[in-house]
């Protein structure tokens, strides 16, 4: 099974907001697979560079294209990140560029729309560039019983997950460009 979720310049995302969409597919009922597509103008200096997804199920394995790692506490959240340190970053994802392979296996899991962050950095000022917000399908134990009216929980989580490793990031990024 195939899913695209996609995102673009109108009603789903504000002005300031980064143009991307991640398309999931499931080949088998423990496998969740991601691609993400970055849909900024071939002139725009945002290439993505990190990918966060909540997931509500325990996760026995994850796996990350070339030029990428991973941070996961192994049942609530994955955030994939690009390696490189030092520009031109040449495995962030350009503007009209894609790349698959983002992936996890969470056994006995069934699918739920949960929270995604997609982020970029700009090239050009070599800085936290635009940022999507969304939500796509995930691995999940819990019940499903529709979507909930009062998303604050979740908005703090993904928050949270957002903040701690762009932080990291930059830290590291500004620490090795101090270096050179």
């Amino acid at each position: 099974m195939t899913v695209t979720i996609c995102f673009s310049m109108g009603e789903y995302l504000k002005a300031d907001s980064l143009s991307a969409y991640v398309q999931v597919s499931q080949p088998d009922s423990a496998t969740w697979s991601y691609t993400l597509y970055n849909s900024e103008v071939t002139t725009s200096p945002n290439f993505i560079d990190e990918f966060d997804l909540a997931v509500d199920a325990p996760i026995s394995y994850v796996a990350a294209p070339s030029g990428w790692d991973f941070v996961t506490d192994f049942a609530t959240y994955v955030d994939w990140f690009s390696g490189d340190d030092s520009l031109p970053y040449p495995d962030d994802i350009p503007p009209g560029g894609s790349l698959g392979g983002f992936g996890l296996n969470a056994p006995g899991a069934t699918g739920s729309l949960l929270a995604i962050t997609v982020s970029s950095w700009d090239q050009t000022l070599d800085q936290p560039g635009l940022v999507f917000d969304g939500n796509i399908s995930s691995p999940t134990t819990a019940p499903t019983t529709g979507p909930s009216t009062s998303p604050e929980g979740g908005t703090f989580l993904m928050a949270l997950l957002f903040i701690i490793p762009m932080a990291i990031r930059c830290t590291l990024r500004r620490v090795t460009n101090s270096q050179v």
